[in-house]
């Protein structure tokens, strides 16, 4: 007889065929809005790749790995674990199913608090070494969604999951 495991929205369908072999697995199907968005390329180190409009920002693109839209609204960025909620998604963030939003990390220009097509938390991603944190909103429990941690970047060479949504 075979153990029941309960498998989450970050394992991928090849991870839940390698789970069948062994175990009967229960996916749920959770509410619209309670699939996590999750880090798929992070450029930290940006010195001459341009964004569409012609700035160079460092950035990360977030990939919706759900077949419906997703609302950011509330979620939030840090690079300071003390400081969970330094900047805030505003309401009417959203990624479209199985989309993507980048977000730039550009800290020579505001934060942006409303609802635009660009979105740029206000402070920027060292090409050091550097760590990122996505956290929930406070309203759905405030947890760790998704982070990355990266060490130093040599100039415009991106990092991200393979493939897209990826676990490596």
């Amino acid at each position: 007889m075979k153990k029941t495991v309960l498998a989450f929205s970050r394992v991928t369908p090849p991870m839940i065929e390698r789970l069948q072999q062994d175990f009967d697995v229960i996916v749920p199907n959770p509410k619209n809005g309670d699939i996590n968005a999750q880090f798929n390329e992070a450029l930290p180190h940006a010195r001459n790749s341009t964004n569409s409009d012609g700035t160079i920002t460092d950035w990360v693109e977030l990939y919706n790995p759900s077949n419906g839209s997703m609302d950011l609204s509330g979620m939030s960025f840090t690079d300071q674990l003390a400081n969970p909620r330094r900047w805030v998604f505003p309401a009417g963030s959203l990624i479209p199913a199985l989309g993507y939003r980048v977000v730039r990390f550009n800290p020579d220009a505001p934060a942006i608090t409303n609802s635009s097509t660009v979105l740029n938390t206000g402070f920027g991603l060292k090409a050091s070494g550097d760590a990122l944190y996505m956290f929930n909103r406070p309203q759905s429990g405030g947890e760790l969604l998704d982070s990355i941690t990266f060490g130093i970047q040599a100039p415009d060479w991106s990092i991200g999951r393979v493939p897209n949504g990826g676990s490596n």
